[in-house]
């Protein structure tokens, strides 16, 4: 039977490994931290609306092909079913009031925003010919207070603070823009 020969800095690079997990698990008790700032931060703004980082760095339902833009979610997965269809299961990072909270509280009374982390699936779709697949939005399975997502997530989801202000952005002046065009109707009647 051949002899595994053990490299004789395996001790050294063990205690290396020790002391770069030893801080690597300091610096991630500080993420939920810096999370959780922002979450404030943003609590404060008193926003009141919901908005998703989209997996491809583009906020509307159908995407263009996936050789454009950027992947923004915190987890992507492809798969092929057995009839053929493609899929696409991804966690992406958002703001909102978590699924439990409306269930619980149908009348909304004291609905608390919080980053959270929803699971999402697509279905490609080809065009007329075939040329350009879309992926669309087939529906979501779970959505968890990202606080509570597993480090890999949450460092992630760091990466992708950016997105989710911009997501916020969008959806405030697509809402401002609904009350702007609300008001001109009533002013007309």
């Amino acid at each position: 039977m051949p002899r595994t020969e053990v490299r004789a800095d395996a001790p050294t690079r063990l205690d290396d490994l020790a002391a770069l997990s030893k801080k690597l698990n300091e610096e991630s008790n500080q993420i939920n931290t810096i999370l959780a700032n922002f979450e404030k931060r943003l609590g404060e703004m008193n926003l009141g609306i919901e908005a998703w980082v989209r997996p491809w760095g583009f906020l509307g339902v159908h995407s263009p092909g996936l050789g454009q833009g950027h992947w923004t979610a915190l987890t992507i997965d492809f798969s092929t079913q057995d009839d053929g269809e493609e899929l696409m299961n991804c966690e992406v990072l958002g703001y909102g009031v978590p699924l439990e909270m409306h269930a619980s509280n149908p009348k909304g009374k004291e609905s608390r925003y919080s980053l959270l982390v929803r699971k999402e699936l697509y279905y490609k779709e080809l065009s007329e010919d075939d040329s350009e697949p879309s992926w669309v939005f087939q529906g979501t399975d779970s959505t968890i207070p990202l606080l509570q997502a597993s480090r890999e997530l949450r460092l992630a989801a760091l990466e992708r603070l950016e997105y989710l202000v911009e997501a916020l952005e969008i959806e405030s002046q697509r809402l401002l823009s609904t009350i702007e065009k609300g008001r001109k109707i009533v002013e007309q009647l």
